[in-house]
């Protein structure tokens, strides 16, 4: 198992299987042990990055508005810094000098 494995009952498990982690945003895995001598099954649940120490969780949903909100930023940044990004290149060491105020 990857990340840090934590206990959990079987309902706990088939909620938490739609959640996510809330430190790296990946889905949550879930698993289990089953014990030979006891004939028992342990749930446990893991996030899919390994070293992850997997603090929490998050809703699907609250993943897909933060990711529609950095989208709708990228745009907006995009269009802000459009002139400045495209600007050209200076050609010489002169133009270059004059753009910085030395002339």
């Amino acid at each position: 198992m990857s990340g840090n494995p934590r206990p959990v009952t079987r309902p706990e498990a088939q909620h938490l299987k739609k959640l996510r982690c809330s430190d790296c945003w990946n889905p949550i895995q879930v698993s289990f042990k089953y014990n030979r001598e006891t004939k028992e099954t342990e749930d446990f649940v893991t996030c899919g990055t390994p070293d992850c120490p997997m603090h929490g969780f998050i809703s699907q949903g609250y993943v897909a508005h933060r990711e529609s909100e950095s989208i709708g930023e990228y745009m907006d940044a995009k269009a802000a810094l459009r002139n400045v990004l495209l600007k050209p290149a200076p050609i010489n060491e002169a133009q270059t000098l004059a753009e910085l105020g030395y002339s």
